[in-house]
């Protein structure tokens, strides 16, 4: 199957998770503190979060440590 993107123009809503079913890996690009990764862990997806920002990464580790992150 190929992986889905989220069209840039979709707002992030309800909408979003509709895409996304049970135990997908979801890679947030620019995802900062992780502020959508509670609602991915929710639906038991595999969540990968990258950002350029340290300490947001850092942050996010602390939050959620059952995800995945990355300074990129």
């Amino acid at each position: 199957m190929a992986p889905q993107c989220i069209p840039t123009n979709m707002p992030i809503s309800d909408n979003l998770f509709e895409l996304v079913k049970s135990e997908d890996k979801v890679l947030d690009v620019g995802c900062g503190v992780g502020r959508l990764c509670a609602d991915f862990l929710k639906r038991n997806c595999q969540y990968y979060g990258v950002d350029i920002n340290e300490s947001a990464i850092e942050e996010a580790k602390k939050i959620y440590p059952s995800a995945t992150f990355s300074v990129q």
